[in-house]
C-alpha cells in the first residue's frame, strides 16, 4: 500500500507480507524514512508460500486439453499458480471429489479430494472356450479359470488351446480393455473335426 512517512513524526511504520507470502530474510518488517526525506526505504522482502512438489496418486493424470501442469514434479504456489486440473486415467472411473490439485494458502503440501477406482473386467471362464492356461511366458502370468484381469495392473494373461483343439489368432493373449467389461480374446480354439465317414453297406 502507497503511504507517506516524515522525518519526525512519522518516520517508521510496520509492514507485513500479504496472504499467501512469508519474510524471505530476518530484516525487520518495517519501512523508514531518512531524517533528510528523500526514498523511503526497507530491506524487509516476502516470498510466494510453495508447495512441495506433486506426486499424482495411481490412476490420476493431468486433464486431458486443458493445458494442465498438474504432472509429477510440479509445483504450485499459494497465490499466483495455486491450483491445477485432474482427471481419473482411462484405465479407472472416478468415485468421489473434485478433479483439482490445490496449493494451500501457507504451502506445504498441495492435495485433492478426486478419488479414483480401477476399472475391472468380468470374470473369465474357460468353460466352451477350448482353452487353458499358457505359463511358457515368464512376462505375462498364465490364465485359470474365473480370472478377473483389471484395466491398468493386471491388464492381459497367456491362453493356449487344450488338447484335442487347433488355434486360430496370432497371439495366446485374452486382455481388459481401459474400460473394462468383456475381455478381448486374441486366441480362438476350434475343435479338431474328423473326416467324414462313409459308411459300409450294411452299416448305420
Amino acid at each position: 500500500h502507497n503511504g507517506s512517512l516524515s522525518a519526525v513524526t512519522q518516520p517508521v511504520c510496520d509492514l507485513a507480507c500479504q496472504s499467501g507470502y512469508s519474510p524471505s530474510n530476518m530484516e525487520p518488517p518495517t519501512l523508514h524514512c531518512n531524517i533528510t526525506g528523500g526514498e523511503a526505504w526497507s530491506h524487509f522482502t516476502c516470498d510466494e508460500n510453495t508447495c512441495d512438489a506433486l506426486t499424482l496418486p495411481l490412476g490420476v493424470v493431468a486433464a486431458v486439453g486443458s493445458n494442465s501442469s498438474c504432472t509429477n514434479g510440479a509445483v504450485l504456489t499459494a497465490v499466483n499458480s495455486p491450483s491445477c486440473d485432474v482427471s481419473c486415467a482411462s484405465t479407472h472411473s472416478i468415485v468421489a471429489g473434485t478433479e483439482m490439485f490445490q496449493c494451500p494458502i501457507g504451502g506445504g503440501f498441495s492435495f485433492t479430494t478426486l478419488r479414483c477406482s480401477e476399472n475391472h473386467c468380468n470374470s473369465f471362464s474357460f468353460s466352451g472356450t477350448g482353452m487353458i492356461g499358457d505359463d511358457s511366458a515368464n512376462d505375462t502370468i498364465p490364465c485359470f479359470d474365473g480370472i478377473v484381469l483389471s484395466a491398468a495392473t493386471q491388464p492381459r494373461c497367456r491362453v493356449q488351446c487344450r488338447e484335442g483343439f487347433i488355434m486360430s489368432g496370432s497371439q495366446h493373449i485374452i486382455e481388459c480393455g481401459h474400460d473394462g467389461g468383456d475381455v478381448v480374446e486374441h486366441l480362438q480354439c476350434d475343435e479338431i473335426m474328423c473326416s467324414p465317414y462313409v459308411f459300409p453297406e450294411g452299416v448305420t
